[in-house]
């Protein structure tokens, strides 16, 4: 069978047209990704009950966390006693949004049983309704000490955006897949240039 001339030439240069197409089309698609999610509203921590680096003289019977804004019912928080450095153990807890908070502002932690004294970590993940289908909502800690007290560096509290690779650091997931979608797209143009 006779081929015309030029005819692989053009193969491969169609083939090139389609990967530079969906090279560039999927770097697009991160990229907006990535500035869709800088855009979107996260709740952030205003207080909480007892309050980070509190030091109390009675357990209490209950852990209230406040945000700026109102929560997806898949929000949570945990409790663990710290027994010892690097040892934390979960405490026994119920944990929902706060029925009496008609704003849905608030997160409840319930502790079933009396806490022994020590030092309590909370952890905290916010999810606003807007984000329920989206890998990145807001996390926290924080600590509280019942007869004893928080060392000095852990009397602040933290929080960062879920999806943070170095929470605090700014260099964040949200960061990665924009610069991925650059790179995606810078390669697509060089695709092309290399075809003409």
């Amino acid at each position: 069978m006779h081929r015309q001339p030029g005819h692989g030439f053009r193969a491969r240069a169609r083939g090139w047209t389609i990967g530079r197409v969906l090279l560039a089309g999927f770097g697009a698609f991160m990229v907006l990704l990535g500035l869709a999610e800088l855009l979107i509203a996260r709740a952030r921590f205003i207080e909480a009950e007892p309050a980070p680096g509190a030091t109390l003289a009675a357990p209490p019977s209950r852990v209230q966390i406040r945000f700026d804004r109102a929560l997806h019912r898949s929000s949570y928080a945990t409790v663990s006693i710290v027994t010892e450095p690097g040892t934390i153990q979960p405490a026994p807890i119920t944990r929902r949004l706060d029925l009496d908070d008609p704003a849905r502002r608030t997160l409840e932690i319930l502790l079933e049983a009396p806490p022994p004294r020590g030092l309590y970590s909370v952890r905290w993940h916010a999810r606003t309704p807007a984000l329920y289908f989206t890998p990145w909502s807001r996390e926290g800690r924080f600590y509280f000490g019942v007869g004893v007290r928080v060392p000095p560096h852990l009397t602040s509290g933290e929080e960062w955006d879920e999806g943070s690779l170095n929470p605090g650091t700014g260099t964040d997931a949200r960061t990665f897949v924009i610069v991925s979608g650059l790179i995606c797209l810078t390669l697509g143009a060089l695709l092309s240039w290399r075809t003409r």
